[in-house]
């Protein structure tokens, strides 16, 4: 499956190209030697392209001229974005079109055009490193500063879907209706347990309300995504966590799982309606995490306590 990445590095290693062994204190003194700071104002790179399809043809390639005759519709001191639905035209990119960007290293992210309420926003963003790199951001708040907001309730990073490589294919697909999309999808028959009240059925419009992501399998079917932190937060406040989830069988999540933010509890809705419960990582790669299994298929019931 190619999923959402939010995590963006770059590094260095220091190598020795004397023959033999390092004299003593060379590879500590690497270690400690930092990683220079990006340059400000870090500029297009001149070789850039991307090719752009839509549907099955390719119909004409981005580069960095493309981007350099247009001013961007975000930037701060370190980054710039421009905006898919700005910079691609409304035949090639259609109101409720699908659009996929796939990275060097293959993996990919899908976005739906959208017109809702501060919905998502596809772009293309130039990042601090100088590398150009697809993302799903908040027209509102483009380029959030996370530093200092950890916590067990706080995310450890941008939860919306970004690339980690740069960018290398752009595909537009589903050119939808014409009209504004609503929640990508909903979740039927999903109940959730607060303490020991009786469980209750989430409603469709409380769903609408939590940020979601879709991802393109390897077959190439879509699929929606929730981070169940959201889910939990927006039906039993801030002060829950979750304690269990039902579905072909019943596993409990402990403490130490639902704080632990270098991993991520997602809901992943199939084509047929079906939930699956799964641990993922900073690259999007399930992890086994929940009473020893990796995932949990058919989700129907989710148990928290305040």
């Amino acid at each position: 499956m190619r999923v959402a990445l939010s995590w963006i590095a770059s590094g260095a290693v220091l190598m020795s190209t004397v023959t033999g062994c390092s004299k003593p204190g060379e590879d500590s003194e690497a270690k400690r030697t930092p990683i220079p700071e990006p340059a400000p104002n870090v500029a297009i790179p001149s070789n850039w392209s991307v090719p752009l399809e839509v549907g099955k043809a390719e119909v004409r390639v981005l580069n960095a001229a493309t981007l350099s005759a247009l001013k961007p519709d975000f930037a701060d001191e370190e980054r710039k974005a421009w905006r898919l639905d700005k910079l691609l035209s409304d035949s090639e990119f259609p109101l409720g079109a699908l659009i996929e960007a796939v990275g060097a290293d293959g993996v990919g992210i899908a976005m739906r055009r959208q017109e809702t309420p501060d919905a998502p926003v596809p772009a293309i963003v130039l990042t601090r490193r100088g590398d150009i790199v697809a993302a799903a951001i908040k027209a509102s708040d483009p380029f959030p500063n996370y530093h200092g907001q950890g916590g067990r309730l706080k995310r450890p990073g941008d939860p919306l879907p970004r690339l980690i490589s740069p960018l290398a294919r752009l595909r537009v697909s589903d050119a939808g209706s014409g009209e504004a999309t609503q929640a990508p999808a909903t979740i039927e028959g999903l109940r959730i347990q607060i303490g020991e009240n009786p469980a209750n059925l989430i409603p469709p419009s409380l769903l609408a309300k939590v940020p979601s992501s879709t991802v393109v399998g390897d077959s190439g079917n879509t699929k929606t995504l929730w981070d169940v932190r959201d889910l939990v937060t927006a039906s039993a406040g801030e002060a829950a966590v979750l304690i269990a989830v039902s579905g072909e069988e019943t596993v409990h999540v402990s403490g130490e799982q639902w704080g632990d933010m270098s991993i991520r509890p997602i809901l992943q809705l199939n084509r047929r309606g079906q939930l699956k419960f799964q641990w993922q990582d900073a690259k999007g790669v399930g992890k086994t995490g929940v009473g020893g299994q990796a995932a949990v298929h058919s989700v129907r019931l989710l148990k928290v306590k305040r």
